[in-house]
Order: C-alpha cells, then structure tokens, then sequence
C-alpha cells in the first residue's frame, strides 16, 4: 500500500512540473500595463485677468478718488468739452473741486458713475502731459448741443423740442431762480463757484446752460446749482450728455 501512494505522489508531481513548464515554453507574454492617461487638476485656479487703469499715464493720477460705483466705458469715447463756458474739473463725481478749464478741447471718456464722467483731457497749459478729472455731463457736447441752444436762441425758439420757433414765453420762476436753457428752458438758481450754491441741500455749481433774457429771448452762458436730490428734475439732457430727446 505504501508502495502504490508514493508511485501516485511522483505521479502527480511530474505532472505538476509538466504543466508549468508547458506555460513557462507556450510562448505568451504578458500585456504591457496601460500607459497613464494626462492628469485633469479639478482644482486649478484660473489667473484673474490685470486690471487695466486708463488713467495711470495722467500727469495728476494721484489726486483722482477711485470710484468703485463707476462703470467703465470700453472702448473710450471721444468728445468736446463745450464752448464758452468754464468747466470744473473734480477729484470725484461731486467732490472736491480741482481746476476750471475754458477751453474746446478734445476729451476722451473713460468711466462714468450717473450724470458724471471721468474723462481725460490735454494740459490746457499746453504741455505734452495728459490729466484726468471728474465732470458733470452738461460740459460734454454731443450733437453740439451748446451751439444749437444758442443758434435757436437767437430765431427766438422757446426750446429746442420745439420743431415751430415762437417767441420766447416767460417760466414764471421763483425769486432767486433764473429761466436758463439747455436742451429745453428750466428754472434755476445760477452760480459763479460752489459757494453760490445751497450746501444745505447738497447743491454744487457744476450745471452749464444759458441764461434766457425773457425780454428779448437773448441768452448768456451760465453756470446753475444741481444736488442729487433734484438731479431728476434738472435733468435737461436725459440718459447721455448733451444729446436732443428723441
């Protein structure tokens, strides 16, 4: 019996042995692991584009306020500053006052925050330098709104919505309000500088308009008071400077 188990053991050894040497001479070779595919970062962060300052050139960059209600307007748009009249240029819209330049030059907007635009402007001096200020929108022309007001004036236009001219008709306006004139006839309290204004209220003398002489419809450049409480009814111009209404 003992004979019988070891011939069976041998037995199932050499075929043990046979099969895996059958395997190891078969030929097959094993498939080479798949190469890794590119590496997908879920969290990359993408770079913040560079914010570009249109008025980091300007000769007096350090006294302009940055605005963060302002919107900027891309690409800039050329204008003109209005004939005949001085135009006070503002650290801020509303703020503190800089300079007061008389002058058609040529401008270029850049931002704009309501009835108030940053824009830059030549060196009225006559340097090559290049300066910035906030303005109010009557000292931008665009349709050449001051020429127009003054030319219908002068053919006695009561306004310019007025496709008829008439004779100039008087507004009725309170004491210390003056009928002026821009793209329509208003009443409003004129002005030299700020002081001239109601600070109480908020008012600043940054309005430009012709004072309407109600005798014989002649008119005169004028300055007039504007505040934000009263900007809606002052408003002669609509959305954008100087344009006609539609």
């Amino acid at each position: 019996m003992r004979t019988r188990t070891t011939m069976w053991t041998a037995a199932a050894a050499i075929a043990v042995f046979a099969m895996g040497c059958d395997n190891a001479t078969s030929g097959a070779t094993p498939a080479p692991a798949p190469a890794p595919g590119p590496v997908t970062n879920t969290n990359a962060v993408m770079p913040t584009p560079a914010v570009v300052d249109p008025i980091a050139s300007c000769a007096n960059r350090a006294r302009i306020k940055d605005d963060p209600n302002a919107t900027k307007i891309e690409p800039p748009k050329a204008a003109t500053l209005v004939t005949g009249f001085a135009t006070m240029m503002r650290e801020s819209p509303r703020g503190a006052s800089m300079e007061s330049v008389q002058t058609m030059a040529n401008v270029n907007e850049v931002e704009r925050d309501g009835d108030y635009y940053l824009i830059t402007y030549p060196d009225p001096k006559g340097s090559t330098k290049t300066y910035a200020a906030w303005v109010y929108k009557d000292a931008l022309e665009s349709g050449q709104w001051a020429s127009q007001s003054a030319s219908q004036a002068n053919s006695k236009t009561v306004s310019l919505t007025n496709a008829n001219p008439t004779v100039a008709t008087k507004l009725g306006c309170a004491s210390g309000m003056s009928h002026v004139r821009t793209t329509r006839d208003f009443c409003a309290a004129t002005c030299q500088d700020d002081s001239g204004c109601d600070s109480k209220t908020g008012q600043i003398c940054d309005g430009l308009a012709f004072k309407v002489n109600e005798s014989n419809n002649k008119t005169e450049s004028a300055r007039y008071c504007i505040s934000d409480a009263s900007r809606g009814a002052n408003d002669a111009h609509g959305p954008e400077h100087g344009s006609l209404p539609k």
